[in-house]
């Protein structure tokens, strides 16, 4: 994860694959699906959130990730029961933005989602949240420049 933070996303991947190597552990699928995803990897991301979930149906996490890299490859269909449905007010600064960017960017609203998106940000980065910082800028990346 530090790796990942720092920007060195091969380095990270790589970390994560040899945690993997040794052991299935749904955080680290979740984690190297993360990596992949923020690298445009959607293919690769979606196989390891895939697993995530698989071995660990109740992650909620895992099931947003997933159905983020499914967008990305354009299986919007298969996405949408992927994605969890959380309250607004779940206890980590930024996850409710962080919540409702993902609706406008579903219902093709990419202005709107922007908008929940960098406000999600500034509150995961102001709570001091890497992991949750990391995740939004990954969704951001999906948000094709010309929609920003």
């Amino acid at each position: 994860m530090a790796l990942a933070r720092a920007g060195d996303t091969v380095g990270a991947a790589a970390e994560y694959r040899t945690a993997l190597a040794i052991k299935p552990i749904p955080r680290a699928e979740n984690g190297l699906g993360l990596v992949l995803l923020g690298m445009g990897r959607f293919d690769e991301a979606a196989q390891h959130f895939a697993i995530a979930v698989m071995l660990q149906p109740a992650n909620a996490d895992a099931r947003d990730n997933l159905g983020a890299a499914l967008n990305g490859q354009g299986r919007f269909a298969d996405a949408e029961p992927q994605t969890s449905r959380r309250a607004e007010t779940e206890s980590r600064p930024g996850r409710g933005p962080f919540q409702f960017g993902k609706q406008p960017g579903r219902t093709k609203q990419p202005a709107a989602a922007v908008t929940e998106y960098t406000e999600a940000l500034r509150l995961a980065n102001a709570a001091h949240d890497p992991e949750l910082a990391g995740l939004i800028q990954a969704r951001l990346r999906l948000i094709p420049p010309a929609d920003k």
